[in-house]
C-alpha cells in the first residue's frame, strides 16, 4: 500500500473527505517534495501542491503523479468548486503542522467553511519506517558517529563548547550528510546539568564532564545520539549517577518490544531511577521517534498512549541532572523489530576519561 493510499484509508475510516496540510515533512512525505513552504488538499480521488514561484519547477520534479497548482488563491478556488459538488462545507486540517498563517488564511479564503482538527493521520502512518527509511536513518548515524570518534580523538579540553559544535557539524557534512539533524549541543561542567543549552564560548576545563547531543541529516531523515565523557579526574557524585543512568538505559533497551506502552516504558527507567533517589532529576521523557523530523511520535514519557509496533526508531535517553555540578545523559537510536528491538548505535557506552 503506498503513501498516500494508505492515508486515505484513514480519511474514510474518520470520515473525512477533504483534508489539507501545510507541515513540510507531511508534505514530503506523502509526495516527495521539499520546500519553506507548500499546501498541499488530498481528497479520495485528487493530490493537489500548491506552490509559489520558486519551487514550481522542483515541485514538478518531485511531486510525481501531483497535479501543481502555483498559488494559494488557484487552490482554494479549485477547493470551493469541489466542496460545492460534493454538497459538503467541512474541511479538515492537521493541527500539528499547520501554523497560524496558514490557518487564517485558509478561513478567510472560505468564509462559511467549517474547518476542523484532523487527528494525527499522516504522523501515525511515518511513525512506522519502511525498510527504505531505515535504511537512510541508518546511514545518518553512520555519519554522526564517524563525526564522534574523529572529535574525541583530536581530544577536548581546552576547545570551547562551541568550536567543539562546529567541529562535529563540520565532520559531519565533510563525511556525506546533509546538514546536522539539530543544532548540535556540547555542555561541560556545571553546565551539562541543563539538559539542552545551547554550545557556549567557555572551554573544557581539566576534571569537567562533558555532554554531548548530535545527529545527522541524510536524504531528509535523521539521527540522534548522546555521550557523556570526562576529561581528567572523575567527580564521585558523576561517576555514581554515569552507572545508574546507564542501567536505567540497558533495562529499557532489554524492555524495548513491539506491543509495550510507551509510558511503561518510559516507567522501567524512571522508577529504578527514582528508587537510587534520583527522580527528581530525571525530568524529560525517555525518548521518542525519529525519522523526517527529531522529535516525532511515538513520545515515551508519562502521558503517552502509543503502543511501540515493529518498524518504529526511537531514542531510549535517560538522564539524571545535578544543578550547578553537571549531567549525564546516554542515547541510543533503536528500532523495533518484529520480535524485539535492533540498537542502531555502534558507539561504546563504557566510560570515556579524556
Amino acid at each position: 500500500m503506498n503513501r498516500l493510499t494508505a492515508l486515505r484509508a484513514s480519511m474514510t475510516e474518520a470520515g473525512i473527505d477533504f483534508l489539507v496540510l501545510s507541515g513540510k515533512e507531511d508534505i514530503l512525505y506523502l509526495s516527495g517534495f521539499y520546500g519553506s513552504r507548500a499546501l498541499s488538499l488530498i481528497t479520495l480521488d485528487f493530490a493537489l501542491l500548491c506552490v509559489d514561484f520558486r519551487y514550481t519547477e522542483q515541485a514538478a520534479r518531485q511531486a510525481s503523479g501531483w497535479e501543481i497548482i502555483g498559488s494559494s488563491g488557484e487552490l482554494f478556488f479549485r477547493l470551493k468548486d469541489m466542496m460545492s459538488a460534493a454538497g459538503t462545507d467541512r474541511l479538515y486540517f492537521d493541527p500539528a503542522g499547520m501554523g497560524y498563517l496558514d490557518y487564517t488564511e485558509l478561513a478567510e479564503a472560505l468564509p462559511g467553511c467549517e474547518l476542523l482538527p484532523s487527528a494525527q493521520m499522516i504522523r501515525k502512518l511515518r511513525a512506522v519506517k519502511d525498510s527504505g527509511e531505515v535504511e537512510l536513518i541508518i546511514q545518518a548515524q553512520r555519519l554522526a558517529e564517524a563525526s564522534y570518534v574523529d572529535i574525541i580523538n583530536r581530544g577536548l579540553c581546552d576547545h570551547s563548547e562551541k568550536r567543539l559544535a562546529a567541529d562535529i557539524d563540520c565532520a559531519m557534512i565533510q563525511g556525506g550528510a546533509d546538514k546536522p539533524a539539530f543544532d548540535t549541543i556540547v555542555l561541560a561542567g556545571p553546565r551539562s546539568s541543563m539538559p539542552h543549552a545551547i554550545a557556549g564560548e567557555n572551554s573544557v576545563g581539566w576534571n569537567d564532564n562533558v555532554l554531548i547531543d548530535w545527529g545527522a541529516r541524510r536524504k531528509y531523515y535523521n539521527s540522534d545520539t548522546t555521550r557523556t565523557l570526562f576529561c581528567g579526574k572523575m567527580d564521585t557524585r558523576l561517576n555514581k549517577i554515569y552507572d545508574i543512568v546507564l542501567q536505567a538505559q540497558i533495562m529499557a533497551l532489554e524492555a524495548a518490544v513491539p506491543g509495550i506502552p510507551c509510558r511503561d516504558l518510559d516507567r522501567i527507567a524512571r522508577e529504578y531511577i527514582s528508587n537510587m533517589g534520583y527522580g527528581d532529576n530525571f525530568g524529560h521523557g525517555l525518548g521518542h521517534g525519529v525519522g523526517l523530523e527529531i522529535h516525532e511520535l511515538p513520545i515515551l514519557n508519562p502521558s503517552s498512549r502509543e503502543i511501540l509496533q515493529p518498524g518504529m526508531v526511537i531514542t531510549i535517553e535517560p538522564g539524571i541532572y545535578l544543578p550547578d555540578i553537571g549531567g549525564v545523559r546516554i542515547e541510543d537510536l533503536v528500532l523495533i523489530t518484529e520480535n524485539g528491538s535492533k540498537n542502531l548505535t555502534g558507539l561504546s557506552k563504557e566510560r570515556i576519561i579524556m
